[in-house]
């Protein structure tokens, strides 16, 4: 039987980041690229997400070696983690080598691995494969794609790419071997490019060297650039124009500063004499003479221009003045001409100057105001923009993003719009202070620190409607010992629906993903007291009784997350006359979930036992953001729990939310 070629991803497709892929033939492993991805919202305390490496720990005496097309984070980021169990030579271009020397430096593995410089053009035998390296354009230097060969063909693995005719440096992408390949046989064609599903093209990198000269040209004050560490020709291009201007350039932000060195130490960037000087020097100069080029064109929270937007950088914070290029403003659109099929030129108002530019998208018309990117020279999408086309139902998903809020106008910035100007103060919290662990528990913090006065809302929320509550719900605790306070408020004529822009807002700046108007109030009440909630489905609560319990020795629950949970008498769980509904203080119950056509709530507010929540959550394997509260005890320290519901059913009585509430 002829043997089979396995291509084997174990990351990077339909998802961002994370790229990784296996080719498997004659009993001979290569590896291409081993990238890291960043976490989603709900995965709550991970910094980093890695491929599961498992088939290739199993397999590693196979593996031949791992080639790199590039040196972006989600191609190269899980490499240290990688060689802490499988020892086999990387192959890479020099730039691609240069930053993984950095990273296998900072974790103490460069002594024990084998990183192997080549060229494009260069043919490297690992076992019963070939890898040929060709020359492909991108934002990072020196990338490359491979033909891989093997006894059944040849696959073609672009890597990330695009067709610049006019690049920086390096020459225009190898077309003519892509094409030569073509010619002679391609079992497959492995291809990776950004907006390729889009008509139209992508601007040279040249051109924004342009775009440079106009706004450096005649400006006064001091300029701060914002751009991907790893785009070094770009960074090339924000240094010559600000030495053409007589300016001094400074550099912040880490992964910047490694790129920088990495690239003159290879001599893919040639700094002129005098011109780079240090971030704590630079501050002496006159604004026209100062040049910042900073990272977090993607506003990252903890990035250097996000600490100097909220004046926490050591150095630098931006004032009144300061010219900054790389933000997304407000555009109109003055002129729009169609020039070929799905194809327009368009003139862009942005306030402070006229700007032309070509697109491809059909949504577009003579004065919409849309977004644009000043950095990238681009009219910007939803996706570009990372917003929910919830939010905004008259936008088009792979169209342009046009404006419809009233009061804005050309030059504005487009986070307030898009609701990304909420400011986000991340802190360390030592274990030692659980009673930080809340807005309110930070801002009690704040006061004392400062000797200021605090002021917190008193929710109050008076009861309504037919019926008394001690009639509809009954509460029983005979497991009073693990649960020494346990209060309960029902709400009805409930809606189901969104929660308010702006608590989805926050919701997902605090990393909570949100899902409607009942989970994202337990969850706005959480981070705001600190104090876990949890909401049933009352018509799920069988005879209106609730039962604190101890669990029956065998007895089994289905979570939210669809596991079937098999307990015992150790757990504590919330149970209704017939059955458990909830496992105490660490998730609720597929039987009571909130639903779609939920019409009553009761909103549930405790303080669980500590000790008993983090061993049901160890034994079960099952630790989330509430048990984690729970286990440090803090609830327990709290004088009371009710004013929690109080406070879910206040935020369920605000417009829009609920239609005709009865607390």
């Amino acid at each position: 039987m002829a043997e089979k070629l396995k291509i084997i991803s174990l990351g990077g497709l339909n998802e961002i980041g994370k790229n990784m892929t296996v080719y498997e033939y004659g009993g001979d492993i290569i590896v291409i690229d081993v990238g890291m991805g960043f976490p989603d919202d709900d995965m709550y305390g991970i910094d980093v997400v890695i491929p599961d490496f498992s088939y290739l720990i199993k397999n590693k005496d196979r593996i031949r070696g791992i080639f790199l097309t590039h040196g972006h984070e989600d191609h190269i980021g899980s490499i240290p983690y990688l060689l802490r169990d499988i020892n086999v030579p990387i192959y890479a271009t020099r730039m691609t080598a240069g930053l993984v020397k950095l990273k296998l430096e900072e974790h103490r593995l460069l002594n024990k691995t084998k990183l192997i410089t080549c060229e494009a053009g260069e043919v490297v035998r690992a076992g019963k494969f070939t890898v040929e390296f060709i020359h492909v354009n991108h934002s990072i230097a020196d990338a490359c794609g491979f033909a891989i060969k093997c006894g059944v063909g040849t696959v073609v693995h672009t890597g990330d790419f695009k067709i610049d005719p006019t690049p920086i440096q390096g020459g225009m992408m190898d077309l003519g071997r892509l094409g030569q390949l073509g010619k002679e046989g391609v079992l497959a064609l492995l291809a990776d490019s950004t907006n390729v599903e889009r008509p139209g093209f992508t601007k040279s990198e040249r051109s924004v060297g342009d775009s440079f000269d106009a706004l450096f040209r005649g400006c006064q004050q001091r300029i701060i650039v914002t751009t991907f560490a790893s785009n070094v020709d770009r960074i090339q291009q924000i240094i010559d124009v600000a030495a053409r201007y007589g300016r001094k350039v400074a550099v912040t932000g880490r992964s910047m500063e490694n790129a920088m060195k990495v690239s003159t130490e290879l001599g893919y960037m040639k700094i002129p004499d005098g011109v780079l000087m240090d971030l704590t020097q630079i501050k002496s100069l006159p604004k026209h003479k100062v040049c910042i080029i900073t990272t977090g064109s993607q506003g990252e929270t903890m990035s250097a221009l996000s600490r100097m937007a909220f004046s926490t950088h050591r150095q630098v914070d931006i004032q009144p003045g300061d010219k900054v290029f790389g933000p997304v403003v407000c555009a109109r659109v003055t002129a729009l001409k169609v020039t070929g099929v799905n194809q327009f030129s368009c003139d862009l108002n942005t306030g402070s100057e006229t700007v032309s530019l070509v697109t491809a998208c059909p949504n577009l018309h003579q004065g919409d105001l849309v977004a644009y990117n000043t950095k990238a020279d681009a009219i910007c999408t939803l996706e570009d923009l990372h917003a929910d086309q919830k939010e905004f139902p008259h936008c088009i998903p792979d169209g342009i993003f046009v404006l419809q809020e009233e009061g804005v106008k050309p030059g504005d910035d487009i986070k307030p719009v898009i609701g990304a100007d909420d400011h986000v103060v991340e802190f360390e919290i030592t274990p030692n202070r659980p009673d930080c662990l809340s807005v309110i528990g930070l801002a009690r913090e704040v006061a004392a620190t400062y000797d200021a006065p605090l002021t917190l809302h008193e929710p109050v929320v008076k009861g309504g409607g037919p019926g008394v509550l001690t009639e509809l719900l009954d509460v029983e605790t005979p497991a009073a010992d693990l649960v020494p306070r346990y209060t309960a408020r029902m709400v009805r004529n409930v809606k189901i629906g969104p929660s308010p822009k702006w608590m989805r807002e926050r919701l997902r700046s605090m990393g909570v993903r949100p899902i409607n108007n009942i989970v994202d109030i337990t969850n706005y009440v959480m981070l705001e007291y600190g104090q876990p909630m949890h909401a049933f489905d009352y018509r799920y609560v069988k005879g209106g009784h609730i039962i604190v319990r101890r669990a029956e020795e065998g007895e089994e629950l289905t979570t939210l997350d669809g596991n079937v949970r098999k307990l015992t008498a150790n757990h504590l769980v919330i149970a209704d006359e017939h059955r458990a509904v909830g496992l105490a203080g660490i998730m609720g119950g597929e039987n009571s979930e909130i639903v779609a056509d939920t019409a009553t709530v009761v909103f549930e507010s405790a303080n669980f036992n500590g000790t008993s929540i983090r061993q049901t959550a160890l034994a079960l394997g099952l630790r989330t953001e509430a048990s984690g509260k729970f286990e440090k005890d803090h609830s327990r320290k709290q004088k009371t729990v009710s004013d929690r519901t109080a406070r879910a059913g206040y935020l369920l009585l605000l417009p829009s939310v609920l239609e005709k509430p009865c607390v």
